[in-house]
């Protein structure tokens, strides 16, 4: 939710009204945001998704022991060859030398067998992190839609569930001599009304005016004074949430 206070605006002129608008979005503030609790059927499907999740990364960390494991052998067992064949040629010929050219030789083998289980490893590593950015993202994107849904069904089937919100917000401009604008979808314009006018007769001079916006999302709302402005969106409040979430997870 984004939120914006520019009582400091008073002390110094501002040359446009564009200019001013910026200003007044500048800053942020998060609005709370309820988890909504799944049903059993919602919990299935992201416990599967996880599972699935947990069970690919297990793959790719087994892969990646495994290419480095068989690496490490299999160089070991070259050395161990070429010395034995090394030493072996060097005493047939009777020469220092062929024993010690087998050796290098060896040497070099096992280090070009490393160097590409090292380059395997990385691959593997660099798989594993784009695999967890790829469905971290897809997580944002499928617990997004989950909340969003049930939300937009409680606030569906129950109006009282989206006004109370909405006051929540409001009592933040509940000042006498206050003038507010609100916009929102038609739909809740009518609820609106009722509570603005209790809290007309409640708080001495409040004044507000009601706006229809249908560039809003269903459950999207703005309120304005002339000192603030608070814009509420459902959706990024969420995505915002999630992303918070799932980042905080990964550190524990």
């Amino acid at each position: 939710m984004q939120w914006s206070n520019s009582s400091l605006l008073k002390q110094q002129a501002v040359k446009t009204t564009e200019a001013a608008r910026s200003i007044l979005t500048d800053t942020t503030i998060k609005a709370p945001i309820e988890k909504p609790s799944l049903d059993p059927e919602l919990q299935a499907a992201r416990r599967a998704r996880q599972l699935e999740q947990e069970r690919h990364l297990q793959q790719m960390e087994a892969l990646k022991q495994q290419i480095l494991t068989d690496a490490q052998a299999q160089a070991a067992q070259i050395l161990a060859e070429a010395r034995t064949e090394g030493f072996q040629a060097g005493q047939a010929d009777g020469f220092q030398q062929g024993y010690q050219e087998g050796l290098n030789a060896s040497k070099e083998a096992a280090q070009a067998l490393m160097t590409q289980a090292q380059a395997n490893v990385a691959e593997a590593v660099s798989e594993i992190n784009t695999f967890r950015s790829e469905k971290k993202q897809e997580m944002i994107a499928y617990g997004t839609a989950i909340a969003e849904a049930l939300i937009n069904q409680r606030f569906t089937d129950e109006q009282a569930g989206f006004l109370p919100f909405v006051e929540s917000v409001l009592w933040q401009f509940e000042q006498p001599d206050q003038f507010v604008t609100i916009r929102s979808q038609e739909q809740h314009l009518a609820g609106l009304r009722e509570l603005l006018e209790t809290k007309k007769q409640t708080i001495s001079g409040f004044r507000y005016l009601l706006m229809a916006d249908d560039g809003l999302a269903e459950h999207d709302f703005c309120i304005e004074s002339e000192n603030a402005l608070v814009v509420f969106e459902l959706r990024e409040e969420i995505a915002r949430f999630l992303s918070q979430f799932l980042e905080s997870s990964v550190k524990e």
